[in-house]
């Protein structure tokens, strides 16, 4: 059929060819793949569902719903359809997660009105940051709040959203958690609410020094939000972010890991500890190596001799 579009909008058939070159009616084995004739089982769609939150991968479950038989009628769903079922079983699963979430702050909340929990929405009002903290965490703030360490390395969840964790050391030298955050992005706005919705929720008083990566948002966040707090970076991350370049080090030179470590480790005065470094990149003549040289000009954020 061909149609033509006249000039007030209207569509007029102007050739039809009523030989067909396709065959109208497919066989009964092949209507099931059409668009409309996809009625899955309410008992397989659940099972669908359920392989797919227990984290089986895709190839697994095609696998499962097809087995060995080759006239099963669960090939009825192919590849695209699981595809299409499990981005919907998701977005449910999303809308019903928020749901849950915030019942559990209101239960905690009705428990004990100490809890402390806030959402930050976009501009389509969907979630895009969360904080909470519940009462030993805000108590064990007001004794233990000299030096905190914020960490987001962890983002295993299945949306992606790094788990930002506000961390200190009680008078046992014991791990000891302050607060609890799960951010959506990683600029230096969310950061920013984050900071000020943990400083709000600890009634106002900053941390006397807190330890973070080198993530560039976070130092730009912390000044707005910790006027007067002590920014440092932490020395694991600064190890982890190089260690491969250390590792190659540490291959080429027997002696370097061992007196790399003990400048780090020794309580030294910030002139010392210069010294002891000019030293040993003299040894080795690493006054060049780029890695070095990175570790070296950032020395006043990481290295404990210039904490005191």
């Amino acid at each position: 059929m061909r149609l033509k579009k006249e000039k007030d909008g209207t569509f007029v058939v102007k050739e039809i060819v009523w030989e067909h070159k396709h065959r109208l009616q497919l066989t009964p084995q092949m209507l099931v793949f059409l668009h409309s004739h996809k009625n899955f089982d309410k008992t397989i769609l659940e099972y669908v569902k359920y392989l797919q939150f227990k984290g089986i991968e895709h190839a697994q479950i095609m696998s499962i719903l097809g087995g060995d038989d080759p006239g099963s009628y669960f090939l009825e769903m192919n590849a695209k359809d699981l595809i299409n079922l499990k981005a919907k079983n998701s977005r449910m699963d999303d809308v019903d997660d928020v749901l849950k979430t915030v019942n559990f702050f209101r239960e905690m909340k009705a428990i004990n009105r100490e809890f402390f929990c806030d959402m930050q929405l976009d501009e389509s009002d969907r979630v895009k940051n969360i904080f909470w903290a519940n009462t030993s965490c805000r108590g064990a703030y007001q004794d233990f709040s000299d030096c905190v360490t914020f960490d987001t390395t962890y983002k295993t969840n299945k949306y992606h959203m790094p788990l930002g964790v506000f961390v200190g050391t009680n008078n046992h030298l014991q791990t000891t958690f302050f607060g609890f955050a799960l951010i959506r992005d990683e600029d230096a706005d969310s950061f920013r609410w984050l900071f000020k919705t943990f400083l709000r929720c600890m009634r106002g008083k900053a941390p006397t020094c807190i330890l973070t990566d080198q993530c560039p948002a976070m130092a730009l966040a912390i000044p707005d939000a910790f006027g007067n707090t002590v920014h440092k970076l932490c020395r694991w991350h600064i190890m982890k972010k190089y260690r491969e370049h250390l590792a190659y080090l540490y291959y080429l030179h027997e002696d370097f890991k061992d007196e790399f470590t003990s400048i780090l480790n020794w309580p030294l005065m910030p002139t010392e500890f210069e010294d002891a470094w000019k030293g040993l990149m003299d040894r080795y003549n690493l006054h060049d190596d780029a890695t070095m040289v990175a570790m070296w000009n950032e020395r006043e954020k990481w290295i404990s001799a210039y904490f005191k």
